[in-house]
């Protein structure tokens, strides 16, 4: 049973499947733990069938207080990335605050033609990307699960159910939300401008969660 569940457009309530438009401020409930916590849907077209479109560069959903993390942890998120384009650009799923800036759990960075799967360390202004390298623009007109087993020291990554490598590091920041923030001006300054595409579904656990 995850620690906490978010699913889209479910979890929003009132939202009316024949009103699309994106509206802004809009209440999102999690279910988790009983105490007083809530999050907020900046912007974002909502879809009965797609869940949430994180378009717009400032589309995110935000979390009061943050989702905490255990020292081990699972963070899983369905998502169908944007179509991929010859721009570079951070395609942002799940992120937390550090000491100098966002640092994001699980995160694609398009470069080159590809979209690599990774995270990154906003303290250390360094990305780590998945080893092997592990490309999802092959999977951008569906969607797909992806889920980060966080330790100590490495994330694994799956992709529907399939390891498909680690990375030398991880990120413990409570997860502050998800969707299109702001990292850095790498690979350049346009890059700051993001859109991940659709997600519908985010799950936090505590302890290392294996897909079945």
């Amino acid at each position: 049973t995850p620690s906490f569940l978010v699913e889209l457009p479910k979890h929003v309530p009132g939202w009316d499947s024949r009103a699309r438009s994106s509206r802004e401020g809009r209440a999102v409930a999690i279910s988790g733990p009983r105490k007083q916590r809530g999050a907020t849907l900046r912007g974002c077209e909502l879809s009965a069938e797609e869940g949430c479109l994180f378009e717009g560069e400032k589309d995110a959903l935000v979390f009061y207080p943050p989702l905490e993390l255990a020292a081990t942890a699972t963070i899983a998120v369905e998502l169908k990335p944007r179509t991929l384009t010859k721009d570079e650009r951070w395609l942002v799923a799940t992120f937390g605050k550090g000491v100098k800036g966002e640092s994001a759990h699980i995160c694609i960075l398009q470069t080159e033609g590809q979209q690599l799967l990774g995270l990154w360390d906003g303290d250390q202004e360094q990305w780590h990307p998945c080893e092997p390298e592990c490309d999802i623009a092959p999977n951008n007109d569906r969607f797909v699960r992806i889920v980060a087993q966080i330790e100590q020291s490495q994330t694994s990554y799956y992709v529907d159910g399939v390891l498909v490598g680690c990375a030398a590091h991880a990120v413990h920041a409570p997860i502050l939300g998800a969707g299109n923030v702001p990292l850095c001006d790498r690979p350049k300054a346009s890059s700051r401008k993001q859109v991940v595409g659709w997600m519908r579904r985010l799950e936090v656990y505590s302890g290392l969660v294996y897909p079945q």
